[in-house]
């Protein structure tokens, strides 16, 4: 399926969308970026879920700042970054060519923290995430259907994967969380940030991303 992308203004920050071919209506995806920003990587993301049939738009989480700034909103939960996505998901969920509203969000390391802190409090039908920090909550009860993906030799996250887990078994959330053993941080990635990558443990795993996205796409599926 082809798609069309655009870069368009929503309120004032830019953002790249990506329509489905097809009159539509579709259902609605935010994509949540890594630190780095708005790039091709997240553009060939947004496009993927796009040719999926998903409405995909990814917001520009930096709006001219520095990664640090960025990342800690998300680990405050507050700041321009979060606005940002509240923002994007209000344009999105209220666009003529979303399906009565329905959002998921997939996110990426920082956008992956981002989409599960909105995801505990059930603000998206569905969430995607990929190696992201999971939010200090005291309870799930109102968390939407989540589908996780870490590497298990992931040197930035480790074990968060294992306590999203147990956190939403016992609250028993439609969940699908799982490790790759040979894959490290930014498995997904296929894009080489430069010296952050040897710093942090980057490198794209081809069989693990194909096989996490793969999952990821059956789960959006089934609830969204």
């Amino acid at each position: 399926m082809n798609t069309t992308e655009t870069r368009s203004l929503v309120s004032t920050p830019a953002a790249y969308v990506a329509v489905p071919n097809g009159a539509g209506p579709f259902p609605g995806m935010l994509v949540l970026s890594e630190a780095w920003g708005l790039n091709a990587e997240v553009e060939r993301l947004t496009k993927a879920l796009a040719e999926q049939g998903y409405l995909a738009v990814a917001p520009d989480l930096l709006l001219g700042r520095k990664p640090r700034a960025a990342v800690a909103d998300t680990w405050r939960g507050v700041g321009p970054t979060v606005l940002q996505v509240e923002v994007v998901h209000r344009w999105l969920a209220s666009d003529w060519r979303c399906a009565d509203g329905r959002v998921g969000v997939l996110g990426v390391s920082m956008g992956a923290t981002l989409a599960l802190r909105f995801a505990a409090r059930g603000r998206f039908r569905v969430a995607a995430a990929f190696y992201g920090y999971t939010p200090k909550v005291a309870d799930w009860t109102s968390a939407c259907p989540i589908v996780a993906s870490y590497g298990g030799r992931d040197r930035v996250v480790r074990d968060r994967g294992r306590r999203l887990a147990e956190a939403l078994a016992n609250r028993q959330i439609p969940a699908d969380v799982r490790w790759y053993p040979t894959a490290g941080h930014s498995f997904l990635t296929t894009t080489d940030p430069g010296w952050q990558s040897a710093m942090l443990g980057l490198r794209h795993e081809p069989r693990a991303a194909a096989h996490a996205w793969q999952r990821t796409i059956e789960f959006l599926k089934t609830h969204l």
